[in-house]
């Protein structure tokens, strides 16, 4: 087989999982486009020589993109059917598909039209393994406000945090200055500077320290994740003031 440079590898990693994301989401919304098959097809035509490592990759995509189809088209048996336990799997089913930086879109989709009791804990368990969510914190407060409070789902582990914490918290969110209406807080203002200082996504264009208080007993105060140590709450507080980090 020809030599692959780490480069190449690299494209061709990427392109598959351009493409097994198309894929996904036109399965969500309809059938999958021939003119999006095309653009898949030139990308490869264009940025690898015919050969084994071209061949590996439409193996790859060809197979990739049936999983994927699989997966998607038992979520939707799963939501028209009365099995809660089928359905559970099949988001587990989807949703792992794919990186951290990605899930949380792939969560919406598979989890916006289900009942609170398969949406909540869907929530609870996927939320640690999302990242870079900044994206979609515009629609995530209605997306919460529309399966009602999350309290009657928590568990064990979450319900013992919310319980230590006071009525009124103080909450801080470390990001640039064009993402400060986010939902996800923590209370420990050393998370924030962590973020702010670059985190896990590297340096904001402009970082800023958020300040904010929820009430944990109102409809803004959605959940609370410790999973990564974070101290996080996921939450829309009402009182915001801004400093530079």
């Amino acid at each position: 087989m020809e030599a692959i440079s780490d480069e190449v590898r690299e494209e061709a990693v990427q392109l598959v999982a351009a493409y097994c994301r198309d894929l996904f989401y036109s399965r969500i919304r309809g059938p999958f486009r021939k003119d999006v098959r095309q653009r898949y097809r030139t990308k490869m035509v264009r940025n690898m020589a015919p050969g084994p490592m071209r061949d590996e990759l439409a193996r790859n995509i060809r197979y990739r993109a049936a999983h994927v189809g699989s997966r998607c088209a038992e979520l939707k048996r799963a939501k028209a059917s009365s099995n809660d336990e089928r359905l559970r799997k099949a988001i587990n089913d989807v949703t792992i598909l794919c990186d951290s930086e990605a899930r949380l879109k792939r969560l919406i989709f598979a989890t916006h039209d289900v009942k609170p009791e398969i949406f909540w804990p869907a929530w609870f368990g996927w939320w640690p393994a999302v990242d870079f969510s900044a994206e979609f914190h515009d629609i995530l407060p209605d997306l919460f406000y529309s399966k009602g409070l999350a309290l009657p789902y928590f568990n064990e582990a979450q319900r013992a945090r919310y319980d230590v914490l006071p009525d009124e918290i103080t909450v801080y969110r470390g990001c640039d200055v064009s993402f400060t209406e986010g939902v996800s807080w923590t209370t420990d203002r050393k998370v924030a500077e962590y973020f702010a200082g670059g985190g896990r996504y590297g340096r904001p264009d402009w970082p800023v320290i958020v300040t904010g208080t929820i009430d944990k007993r109102c409809f803004n105060f959605f959940f609370c994740c410790d999973d990564r140590n974070e101290a996080e709450i996921i939450c829309r507080p009402v009182e915001i003031s801004v400093d530079d980090a």
